[in-house]
């Protein structure tokens, strides 16, 4: 009867070693960083000139677009080719779907200059930037330092898709343009944008990435679970060790 109790102890300490190495695998592979894999993103238009023509310039074909963008309508963006993540020093190209146009394949440079994302003295941030961060910012200070104009560098944590995310925000005011993105600053991915051009007027804000409306979710309570199974086991193994002895 000892035996059998034992044997079935066993059996239960051997399915739960089993469960807690199962969990703590399933943690291994991170949720996002420098070297998530990021196919497409999303972002909900919070506001624009609804009335107004926009105007794209595609340097590939050397064509002039127009187009209109809705306040709660998406921009959908893919990558193409392996445009991501940027840091390998290779142009980012991606298909964009904003408002009534739908461009298949452009780079993010084009992408920059259209909507203004960046200052056409600086072309270091798109939908991707670079996450050299001191580059970015010797660059703007460079080209702001004998200028009317001001730019503003922060960074801070941020609530994106249901998580916290560290990130890089840079503001830009020439008088003219007025533009503020955010940036994921591990991966360089855009989060949001503001942008004020003349009658060009764009806000937007990440909705969801890969499909994925909480890709940030914070999986702490999930992480301690996952690491308590195995803890958990072994506190078991030393309780039936001390038992036998």
């Amino acid at each position: 009867m000892m035996k059998l109790k034992f044997l079935t102890s066993l059996g239960l300490l051997a399915l739960i070693v089993v469960m807690g190495l199962f969990s703590l695998a399933q943690t291994t592979e991170p949720v996002y960083g420098p070297n998530a894999s990021i196919e497409s993103v999303s972002y909900s238009v919070s506001k624009s000139n609804s009335t107004a023509v926009y105007y794209w310039w595609d340097s590939a074909s050397s064509q002039l677009f127009t187009y209109q963008v809705a306040v709660d309508s998406l921009i959908n963006v893919t990558f193409l080719n392996e445009g991501y993540p940027p840091n390998q020093g290779k142009e980012s190209f991606l298909s964009i779907a904003i408002g009534n146009l739908t461009v298949a394949n452009t780079t993010d440079a084009d992408v920059e200059s259209n909507l203004a994302l960046g200052y056409w003295k600086v072309k270091m941030n798109g939908i991707v930037s670079s996450t050299d961060w001191d580059a970015v910012g010797e660059k703007y200070d460079e080209v702001f330092r004998n200028s009317t104009g001001t730019f503003y560098f922060n960074n801070s944590d941020e609530t994106y898709l249901q998580g916290t995310v560290f990130v890089v925000s840079i503001t830009i005011d020439d008088g003219f343009q007025k533009t503020t993105v955010i940036y994921d600053a591990a991966t360089g991915l855009l989060l949001e944008a503001s942008v004020i051009v003349g009658n060009f007027v764009l806000s937007f804000a990440v909705s969801s990435i890969n499909g994925n409306d909480a890709f940030y979710k914070n999986t702490e309570n999930e992480l301690s679970m996952n690491f308590l199974w195995p803890v958990f086991s072994i506190l078991l193994v030393g309780l039936v060790v001390r038992k036998k002895s």
